[in-house]
């Protein structure tokens, strides 16, 4: 009956598109922040099939079927363009390289795998070139703001039914993401939309209701206890800010440091949250890293993700060019730490990985398009 429905509501929507193409762009972007929840794969009868795939697909093909009959398929430059596709065509490289180094299971179990890497690179070309007007990238971020809403509720329910006296890690809620760093890092990466809104329209009574979502996505960080995303809220701050204007950046600066000096100030879960980082009582940074080796003073997850990185950086430069291979991290890192630690080998950090698997260019281009990225936003509008 699932399988029905989806072919059904698939046809629907590439007739629709063949008009219209951005509404099976609308319906991947609403779908795109559940596709772990809902994989739609169709019991898993074939690794290709599913929703995610299903809708890039119809997207792919309505779009060049009305471009071509406009007269208006063509493919568009764009600053962006060019690290984007650097990055592609080296993880490619560095994919090749590992699978002539393992020939055999690597290559057929690694490429379903590196085809999820590419996903999002895809989907950046295909949504560049079919937002393309005003209308379409208002119904992009409308359904944006709406999913984002829906998932930070559904984060806050599921803490709300968490069980008093649950350990630390049992009340972390993984949510749409069944993770909780990355359900945080999700929150991050869109909350600041509903800020951006409020910041440019605050003189208006009806702007403070952005704040609502923009709560609702705080508290959805803060059920995740993810340290990576406190850091990375304040950093997000300190960016909004930077675009709006660099006095207000300054003084989001000074608040952040006024914070980090003065922790009884943040709520009482990030308090707990960053207390439980360290063996000792101590919260300030400078007192724990003062007394010895950083591990040593934290708790046993971040003490041991100290460890992976100086094991990584170990590895890369045995690899700086084509890395390990893609998806060989947690294989390799055991050979480079401590006997004892050799079980715990998720690197927690995307720049350490994209180095050890990828090499140092893959980093280099990551980085240069960060930056252009940057330099995009504060181009003029056109």
């Amino acid at each position: 009956i699932i399988t029905l429905l989806s072919l059904f509501g698939a046809m629907v929507v590439f007739s629709m598109g063949l008009r219209k193409p951005e509404i099976p762009l609308y319906a991947l972007v609403a779908y795109l922040p559940f596709s772990k929840m809902l994989a739609g794969d169709f019991g898993g009868i074939m690794t290709a099939l599913n929703l995610t795939n299903i809708l890039i697909v119809i997207v792919l093909v309505c779009y060049t079927t009305n471009a071509a009959t406009e007269g208006q398929l063509k493919f568009e430059s764009h600053l962006m363009h060019g690290p984007v596709f650097l990055m592609m065509v080296w993880g490619v490289i560095a994919l090749a390289v590992a699978c002539a180094e393992h020939p055999g299971v690597y290559p057929a179990r690694v490429i379903p795998e590196f085809k999820r890497w590419l996903d999002p690179f895809l989907i950046y070309f295909l949504v560049f070139h079919v937002v393309h007007t005003l209308q379409r990238w208002k119904g992009v971020v409308v359904i944006l703001m709406i999913g984002v809403t829906i998932v930070a509720l559904m984060a806050t329910h599921d803490y709300m039914t968490v069980r008093e006296g649950t350990s630390l890690e049992k009340a972390r809620i993984g949510g749409i993401a069944d993770q909780p760093n990355v359900l945080g890092a999700f929150f991050v990466y869109y909350m600041y939309i509903f800020a951006a809104f409020w910041m440019e329209r605050f003189h208006q009574p009806r702007a403070w209701l952005w704040l609502v979502p923009f709560g609702l996505c705080f508290r959805g960080i803060m059920v995740t206890f993810s340290r990576g995303a406190y850091l990375a809220f304040a950093q997000g701050l300190m960016g909004l800010a930077f675009f709006k204007h660099k006095m207000l950046f300054l003084l989001a600066c000074g608040g952040i440091v006024f914070a980090v000096l003065n922790p009884g100030i943040l709520p009482e879960g990030i308090q707990y949250r960053i207390m439980t980082t360290f063996k000792s009582d101590q919260t300030q940074l400078g007192e724990a890293y003062g007394q010895g080796a950083p591990e040593e003073q934290l708790d046993k997850s971040a003490g041991m993700r100290v460890v992976i990185w100086r094991s990584a950086w170990e590895m890369i430069q045995d690899r700086p060019w084509f890395g390990v291979g893609f998806t060989r991290f947690p294989i390799k890192i055991q050979q480079y730490m401590p006997p004892a630690f050799s079980k715990y080998i998720d690197a927690h950090n995307a720049y350490i990985i994209t180095a050890a698997e990828m090499g140092l260019p893959a980093l280099v281009i990551f980085l240069v398009a960060l930056l252009m990225g940057i330099e995009a936003l504060e181009m003029p509008a056109t």
